[in-house]
């Protein structure tokens, strides 16, 4: 249980005497039934190099190595099993395959086994099902999650802080004190302790004098370990966990730095039970202390529960209450501003534990919502601590460097918010940029074959976009059939998934996305901007290239026919040059119809089931809103000839040279000060920085797409003399 609640893990040690199979098996099959997976993993490993043929080994290995969270091993070996039976003699194989793709990241293929899973065995008692209908849930969540845009860097602590161990429970006790639990193999007291460093900026500097230990002397033979450390709100008392088989809360005096007057919580104790994970925080300047147990009155596995502090004493605790626990794990709360953020993994979740909040004060906590990417991941994200110094933040992960890495064990993260993220009054401001617009995009809308509008050769249309989409999805029905006729047994049941996937996660995602950006789209113009929407129209290739660039057009006009009828025409003043406030919304048609459709999309018009209910065919029709641009005033001096380059489907293996030229057209001398690129695979090159008047010049740019796949955008970012804002310009591909 003590490993459980901290969340770090031994290593298991060489084992070197020969041993038979028989042997190997009865020490694989003991230190599973202790669940120490990692030995078990490495005893099942003996067994597989001495026969591997054998259908129990490999699952059991399998097993094993999902226990370690050695996720992308156990998947081969869950895939490689499920081959062989495809779930007759291990009816949770495929379970398991969804699961292990869901904790490496592979949403789409854990919704489909989840799917298959589900489908197969809705009517059978194994608590998989249920579990299933959670995955379910989730990947579809998960794949339709945006990345949150106001966090500004998201690092991995230096390997001084971080070892190959486990380290958790970060707590900065002020700007330069910065307090961490972790399972050192160098530290001189057995188990867990805690640690101190100092930090300056970005400098994390371990400090070897420090030694965390309580005046209680350990028995012979008893491991101790210390965690969790946390402060009282005003930093004179601390919190930690006290852990051999069960963890106890400790509270200590803390007098010029030092750790004094040790003594147990014995009030949030309760017969057999754990307490850990301590945090204090505020509410109306009452003490409450927010802990996890699993104490008498506990909904799942480990809980929230809190205690308040009244005349210097701890109360008896109460459970968070039904929106908070669940019948999983919930673990590590942090307390701020009326905000409550723990760990589950049994709330919306990316896979394992992730990071939640919950909005409210001890007796009254809102359902949680997930903080999404990049602060979850797949794995297990924990041990959330915000600082309003510098407004950052820390947490635990055990998410690997690499995928394939072995991910036992967690590192700590520091991230810094662009905005707060703790004050309701910040939270109540206007929330849209120019730049959240563009870190919304592309946003990606879906059409049936020659709609709107079908056999005209008219460029115009009067239909809005949603009156495409409705009918799209009446459609969706003779989709299922068409794409699947002709097939049997597995091919149906992956292209009805296909299918299925392409009108949940591209037709209805689309129209989402689109409701949230016209709502920032309006921010944006009622700050008093003016802005050009680029969008760019596809087509798949049933027909010739002239009638397609005619039926892209009519597609961008049915956007442009939304947005002057959204919300009775609360965009009709901006279009119109007629707003109040001088701000004016222009659309900018990207080149379409030239590009050719994916490789290998059936162009025949007599198989419609392939040129139009495949799902190949299905994801050409489309079009896609790819930036949005402050309209060129006449007092700007750089004016490029384009600001938006497609470059279609590019192979990864591709660097791809772009060039922009643009022209000084100002009666002073215009000088480039900076060109800034999202990432290192953007080169920005310029032969010279000083162009007079009326002269032209041009920024080439080198983007490697190397690791990267599907829809990418860039945005580069020119910085020049006479300009309050820099000067963007965006280029866009499909990675392959």
């Amino acid at each position: 249980m003590r490993l459980l609640i901290l969340f770090a893990f031994c290593l298991f040690g060489d084992f070197v005497s020969a041993q038979t199979l028989k042997q190997w098996k009865s020490l694989a099959t003991e230190a599973q039934a202790q669940e120490n997976y990692l030995a078990a993993s490495a005893y099942w490993y003996e067994v597989m190099q001495l026969d591997s043929t054998t259908f129990e080994h490999a699952s059991n290995y399998a097993l094993s190595l999902r226990g370690s969270r050695d996720y992308s091993k156990a998947l081969y070996y869950f895939e490689k099993n499920y081959k062989k039976d495809r779930g007759r003699l291990f009816p949770l194989g495929q379970y398991y395959i969804a699961e292990m793709q869901q904790l490496t990241g592979d949403y789409k293929n854990a919704l489909r086994n989840y799917k298959k899973f589900y489908s197969r065995n809705r009517n059978k008692s194994f608590k998989e099902v249920r579990l299933a209908e959670l995955g379910i849930e989730n990947c579809t969540w998960a794949l339709k999650l945006r990345t949150s845009q106001n966090i500004d860097f998201l690092e991995r602590l230096p390997g001084n802080v971080n070892t190959p161990d486990s380290e958790f429970a970060p707590a900065l006790f002020n700007d330069s004190t910065f307090f961490y639990s972790s399972l050192k193999s160098d530290f001189k007291l057995p188990g867990i302790s805690i640690y101190m460093a100092k930090r300056t900026d970005s400098i994390y500097q371990t400090d070897p004098t420090f030694s965390f230990n309580i005046t209680e002397t350990a028995l012979e033979g008893e491991e101790v370990a210390y965690g969790n450390l946390a402060f009282s709100p005003d930093q004179t008392r601390a919190y930690f966990s006290k852990c051999n088989d069960l963890c106890a809360i400790y509270e200590c005096d803390v007098i010029n730095g030092e750790f004094i007057n040790f003594r147990p919580i014995g009030v949030l104790l309760d017969g057999e039970c754990t307490a850990s994970m301590p945090y204090v925080g505020l509410y109306k300047g009452v003490e409450y202390l927010f802990y996890t147990s699993n104490r008498s009155g506990t909904r799942g596995d480990l809980d929230i529960w809190w205690s308040e502090r009244r005349n210097g004493e701890w109360q008896a605790p109460v459970n968070a209450g039904d929106n908070i626990n669940t019948s999983g794990k919930e673990l590590s709360p942090f307390f701020m501003d009326e905000q409550l953020y723990f760990s589950s993994d049994a709330h919306r979740s990316l896979g394992g534990l992730d990071i939640l909040r919950s909005e409210g004060y001890p007796r009254s906590f809102d359902l949680p919502e997930n903080l999404g990417t990049p602060i979850n991941s797949s794995y297990n994200d924990l041990y959330y601590s915000y600082s309003k110094v510098n407004n950052e933040a820390y947490f635990a992960s055990n998410r690997p460097e690499n995928k394939d890495e072995l991910s036992c064990c967690n590192d700590l993260f520091h991230l810094a918010f662009s905005d707060s993220i703790a004050s309701q009054e910040e939270k109540e401001r206007a929330y849209a940029s120019l730049k959240e617009l563009n870190d919304y995009l592309p946003v990606t809308l879906y059409f049936h074959n020659d709609e709107p509008n079908p056999n005209t050769r008219d460029t115009t249309t009067k239909l809005g976009y949603l009156d495409a989409f409705d009918s799209y999805l009446q459609l969706k029905k003779k989709y299922l059939r068409e794409s699947t006729s002709g097939l049997s047994g597995e091919d149906k049941e992956n292209a009805l998934l296909d299918m299925e996937s392409f009108f949940e996660f591209r037709v209805e995602k689309g129209a989402e996305d689109l409701a949230i950006f016209q709502e920032l789209l309006l921010e944006e113009l009622e700050a008093g901007s003016a802005v050009e929407l680029t969008i760019k129209g596809f087509a798949s290739p049933r027909a010739e290239s002239d009638y397609n660039t005619r039926l892209t057009k009519r597609r961008i006009q049915s956007l442009v026919n939304h947005l002057e009828r959204w919300e009775k025409g609360v965009l009709l003043p901006y279009i119109r040059g007629e707003a109040a406030n001088g701000a004016l919304l222009t659309f900018k048609a990207a080149p379409f119809g030239e590009d050719r459709a994916q490789t290998g999309v059936n162009d025949q018009l007599d198989n419609e089931k392939a040129s139009i209910y495949s799902t190949a065919a299905s994801l050409e029709r489309k079009i896609e809103i790819l930036s949005v641009q402050r309209v060129q005033s006449p007092s700007e001096v750089l004016i490029f000839e384009t600001d938006s380059i497609f470059l279609g489907r590019i192979s990864s293996r591709e660097i791809q040279v772009l060039s922009y030229s643009f022209q000084n057209v100002g009666s002073d001398s215009l000088h480039i000060d900076s060109i800034q690129s999202p990432c290192g695979c953007t080169l920005p090159k310029m032969s010279k920085k000083h162009f007079a008047p009326g002269e032209r010049g041009e920024v080439l740019l080198e983007y490697d797409p190397a690791g990267q796949r599907d829809i990418q955008q860039k945005v580069i970012q020119i910085f020049y003399n006479s300009a309050v804002d820099p000067k963007r310009i965006v280029f866009t591909a499909v990675v392959q």
